[in-house]
């Protein structure tokens, strides 16, 4: 027999894991699709929120190598994943809640020039 498993992430995302109930064989897990930006978008609002620095100070913090890839993932990325650990820097370098998070990311969303 087979249990489904819903669960709701601290992010925001819905997932699910399919289990067999009698040997606890993990037949499948379904996670949301990541939700990505425009890089540009991203910075501009979180400019407009004055907290550029606190980003770049937290990417500098890094030891070596992930601080040199964050640095280029920041700086040269066409887009940014709402799930990525650079957000989750991000996040934390902020003080920022997940539904704070998903803000920003809407009002990168809606940013139509």
């Amino acid at each position: 027999m087979k249990t489904y498993e819903y669960k709701r992430q601290g992010d925001g995302r819905d997932s699910w894991k399919v289990t067999d109930s009698v040997t606890g064989e993990i037949y499948m897990t379904f996670d949301p699709p990541s939700r990505e930006v425009a890089n540009w978008k991203l910075k501009a609002i979180l400019d407009t929120m004055g907290l550029l620095p606190n980003i770049s100070a937290a990417i500098n913090s890094l030891p070596e190598p992930n601080k040199t890839f964050a640095n280029y993932a920041w700086e040269y990325s066409q887009t940014v994943d709402q799930y990525s650990p650079t957000v989750k820097l991000i996040q934390t370098a902020c003080n920022l809640t997940d539904e704070q998070v998903n803000t920003i990311f809407n009002q990168a969303e809606s940013i139509n020039i």
